[in-house]
C-alpha cells in the first residue's frame, strides 16, 4: 500500500462507518473520503 495520497504522506487511517475512511497526514491536515475512492487510491 502507498502512504502518500495527494502528495502528503499519511499519518493514519480510521475507519469511519464500513464505507468512509478519515486519512490523517504528517502535516496534521485531514481528509476523509469513501471507502471507494480510498481504495481505487491504495491499489496503485
Amino acid at each position: 500500500m502507498k502512504n502518500i495520497i495527494n502528495k502528503k504522506t499519511v499519518q493514519g487511517t480510521e475507519w469511519i462507518k464500513s464505507d468512509t475512511v478519515r486519512i490523517t497526514y504528517t502535516d496534521g491536515s485531514k481528509e476523509t473520503m469513501s471507502r471507494k475512492s480510498f481504495n481505487q487510491i491504495i491499489k496503485d
